[in-house]
């Protein structure tokens, strides 16, 4: 079969993809890929179980792993005509990076204990704060909290709140005018009431 690749033809007889070896499916195209697909997928998927467990999270590095197998075709080194090493140490790189997604995803829901937020603005603050920030959406005052409370950057923010920046930006503007406006009115009457 020298000179020739898998889906040549050898004395007019076509050669079949089965029949090749992993690394020459990869510069075979779609097709090639497909049969290392079903070579090697199970043997992946348990790899990736056994790092990450299952779910979701392991038929994405799967998917991952052979994406990224096709995208780097021309590089990846085959052992005794065998990728499945190549691809077992990429599902290992990926699952490491869906473990991480789900740590810094899960690190972002923080529980916001609204007795103690409600006592904490109704003592700082008697002008009616705390009135002004009640009448806030719910995600602006999340915005709120996040970049004028906790400190985050809006990236940061964005991020936490799986928004974009600009949303951050924006809700942040209407919730910083909303309250000066609720202070403003809060104020001229208790002024006018004294």
């Amino acid at each position: 079969m020298s000179g020739i690749g898998c889906c040549g033809t050898l004395l007019g007889v076509r050669v079949d993809l089965v029949r090749c070896a992993d690394a020459q499916l990869l510069l075979e195209g779609p097709a090639g890929l497909g049969v290392l697909y079903d070579r090697h997928a199970r043997t992946v998927m348990r790899f990736a179980v056994s790092l990450i467990g299952l779910g979701d999270e392991a038929d994405e590095v799967v998917q991952e792993t052979f994406l990224l197998a096709w995208r780097k075709r021309s590089s990846v080194v085959a052992v005794n005509g065998s990728v499945l090493p190549w691809l077992l140490n990429a599902a290992r790189f990926e699952a490491l990076a869906a473990r991480r997604r789900r740590v810094r995803r899960e690190s972002r829901v923080v529980p916001l204990d609204l007795a103690v937020h409600d006592r904490a603005a109704a003592s700082s603050d008697p002008s009616g704060l705390q009135e002004v920030l009640s009448g806030l959406s719910e995600t602006d005052r999340a915005v709120v909290e996040a970049v004028l409370v906790d400190g985050l950057s809006y990236a940061e923010a964005a991020e936490r709140l799986e928004v974009s920046v600009a949303t951050v930006g924006k809700r942040l503007q209407r919730a910083r005018a909303r309250v000066r406006a609720g202070l403003r009115t809060a104020a001229e009457t208790s002024k006018g009431g004294c």
